[in-house]
């Protein structure tokens, strides 16, 4: 009887422990549901503020189009992986420029959105200042209108909508450009000095022709041969080489006239260029050959950069400086004896290009 009584209390304890443990474990399972709860009902929230905050979701636009409040627009749309611009069907694109902007406005995330409000015309949207239309291949299309600026960002609202976002102030500043700001136009052609087997400068009603050949014997291993109107002069191969380097610099940084006709031309005084150069080049290792003619015309109205066209291609360029642009012609006409009467571009200037 003494043992069996002793072992009573033995039994209590293991019952209580077990107690303990199983509520422990139901504490614990109830901590990580209530937890799980937690986390979906916060992801559902999330999800449901970024449903509102949803703008556009594109996967793919095959057209874009915008009209501004001043009437002007313009219409894009994409045949396979390429875009053209309906007003100015001939205009090579730079297509990637063009599928930034057309990116920008397939998935648009607004910044808040707005749904208890009075009125339209507080925001600008009773007359918007852009009027965007989005669509993809299957035919589905949203149109986008834009408003007046915010605090931060842009007013916006869908076409039929009954929200107002606040969108990224970007948006609109994809829509303020040019059709030249995104123009693939045919910038100065690069080329490699060693290539070069003539240049040729019209300046002054005189032509200077530099006939450049191979010299071993010489410090540079190459020397030219130089006239002017067909009689001989002196000119060192350095400064001509020194031309050279300046020309092959020149780009362009953009386009004024694509297509231009030829009154237009004059309107950049390049119908009577200023001066003309023209560089005959081969490529010994392909065998061929090319003409780069460059014609440079008025400078801009800021008197900062020259209009020219290459290769009689009538698109008007301009980004060549001025400064540069004297440099050149006093490389290939300084230290001429027939020229010490005449007054060089820089002198004609006042020396702002020399």
């Amino acid at each position: 009887m003494q043992s069996n009584e002793s072992r009573a209390p033995k039994k209590k304890k293991v019952s209580g422990l077990v107690v303990m443990v199983v509520v422990l474990a139901v504490l614990v399972a109830g901590y990580f549901l209530i937890t799980a709860i937690m986390e979906s009902d916060s992801l559902n929230r999330q999800a449901q503020e970024d449903e509102e905050l949803q703008v556009t979701a594109f996967a793919e636009l095959s057209g874009f189009s915008y009209t501004s409040d001043d009437g002007q627009s313009m219409t894009y749309t994409r045949q396979g992986s390429d875009w053209t611009c309906l007003e100015y069907p001939d205009f090579p694109l730079a297509q990637t420029s063009v599928k930034s902007i057309v990116n920008a406005f397939s998935d648009i995330q607004a910044l808040r959105s707005i749904r208890d409000y009075v009125s339209l015309e507080e925001y600008g949207l009773d007359s918007p200042r852009y009027t965007v239309l989005l669509e993809d291949e299957e035919g589905y299309s949203t149109t986008l209108l834009l408003g007046n600026p915010a605090p931060t960002g842009w007013y916006a609202m869908c076409e039929g909508g009954d929200r107002v976002f606040v969108v990224e102030a970007s948006l609109v500043s994809e829509l303020t450009f040019d059709i030249y700001d995104i123009l693939m136009f045919d910038r100065m052609p690069g080329f490699l000095q060693s290539e070069v087997v003539s240049v040729e400068l019209v300046y002054g009603g005189s032509t200077y022709k530099y006939l450049i050949s191979e010299d071993p014997g010489s410090e540079e291993g190459y020397s030219s041969q130089s006239t002017k109107d067909g009689q001989p002069i002196d000119i060192p191969y350095l400064q001509v080489a020194d031309a050279l380097d300046i020309l092959d610099s020149w780009r362009g940084a953009g386009c004024v006239l694509y297509n231009a006709t030829a009154d237009q031309l004059g309107q950049y005084g390049l119908d009577e260029p200023y001066y003309t150069i023209t560089l005959d080049i081969f490529d010994v290792s392909e065998e061929s050959s090319q003409t780069i003619k460059v014609a440079f015309g008025e400078l801009d109205e800021d008197g900062t950069n020259r209009y020219f066209m290459v290769n009689d291609n009538m698109q008007v360029l301009y980004g060549l400086a001025t400064d540069s642009d004297g440099v050149v012609i006093d490389l290939i006409t300084e230290g001429l004896e027939e020229l010490q009467s005449e007054p060089t571009l820089s002198e004609m200037t006042g020396g702002y290009l020399g």
